[in-house]
């Protein structure tokens, strides 16, 4: 068991060491495999969270019987490696349930490489949103447009009609100047969105 290059640890039902293999004991920094025997958890982290995650998800695998094997998520412990755990009950010949049998494997190395491999993938998911955006908003821009044309069209078709009322002349120049301002807005963002 020794051999194993992943970590292997046995503890009763009241979370203590009876014992591991020395990859385990190598990983929480004792000398030997019977170092540990005896310890809680409290005794290897400064981390009272972590501890009280580690006998919430025990308890439960001690306690229900019905599940024989859950793997725990990947964790980040303090030293900022990752560690795949998967925890089952230890029983006895005749089926009882004494405690819990685990194993730990430092997945770092993976973890990295997954997440160099969905770099590219996250850049082109962000292009793709960009892409979107620019093709929503021009969308937009070419509505807003329509709707431009048809106030300038209105106005046109009034400036037109009273051509022999100054004040109604000045009014509607105010009005053509504010469509044409806002067409030139959206040409303007059209640019710098495509």
């Amino acid at each position: 068991m020794n051999q194993v290059p992943i970590g292997i640890f046995w503890k009763d039902s009241d979370h203590r060491y009876l014992g591991c293999n020395g990859e385990f004991a190598r990983m929480e920094g004792f000398e030997s495999t019977d170092s540990i025997i005896g310890k809680t958890d409290s005794d290897l982290y400064v981390d009272s969270a972590t501890v009280e995650s580690f006998r919430r998800l025990e308890h439960f695998r001690v306690t229900d019987d019905s599940y024989t094997l859950i793997p725990d998520d990947e964790t980040v412990y303090p030293d900022s490696r990752f560690y795949d755990k998967t925890k089952v009950p230890l029983k006895k010949e005749a089926g009882e349930v004494v405690g819990i049998l685990g194993t730990i494997e430092d997945v770092t190395a993976y973890h990295i490489l997954r997440t160099r491999e969905d770099q590219p993938r996250q850049q082109l998911m962000h292009t793709q949103k960009l892409e979107s955006i620019g093709a929503l908003c021009g969308g937009i821009a070419h509505e807003f447009n329509n709707i431009l044309v048809g106030v300038l069209g209105n106005a046109d078709y009034l400036r037109l009609r009273l051509s022999s009322d100054i004040k109604g002349q000045k009014n509607i120049s105010g009005i053509i100047e504010s469509p044409q301002r806002a067409s030139q807005l959206v040409q303007q963002d059209r640019k710098s969105t495509v």
